[in-house]
């Protein structure tokens, strides 16, 4: 039996019925996220940190991609301003965004539902993302 394997990277959230998606499980919950089957990048993550946000007393996720993909994710972010992404490692959703506005410099501060205990989780999982072999 052959399983489809999806790679670490970063996929735009789609509906249920769309062409050419995939639900895949996420993180601690008990639903699936629907996305598009094919990553729109890889995922290399330089750092990642859980934090709360003294703004909205709340946790939130602080990524930063490596050097060599801030561009490519400028690109992806600015393309996709109003839609979801889905942060995929080992073949689970870890984390959404919604994309509000381009990022520039591969820095990323995403909010988080639940506890920094949740968060905390969920930026240990991003900082297993592998680098990609070429």
């Amino acid at each position: 039996m052959v399983t489809a394997v999806h790679p670490d990277g970063i996929y735009l959230v789609a509906a249920h019925g769309d062409d050419d998606v995939v639900a895949l499980p996420v993180l601690n919950q008990g639903y699936g996220e629907w996305v598009r089957s094919t990553p729109l990048m890889s995922l290399q993550v330089a750092s990642v940190a859980a934090e709360l946000d003294p703004r909205r007393n709340a946790p939130v996720i602080q990524l930063q991609l490596v050097e060599g993909l801030a561009a490519t994710f400028a690109s992806v972010s600015e393309r996709n301003i109003g839609n979801r992404l889905a942060f995929v490692v080992g073949g689970m959703v870890i984390v959404g965004a919604h994309i509000l506005e381009a990022i520039l410099q591969g820095r990323l501060s995403i909010a988080v539902g639940g506890d920094i205990a949740s968060a905390t989780r969920q930026a240990e999982c991003l900082r297993s993302a592998r680098l990609v072999q070429h």
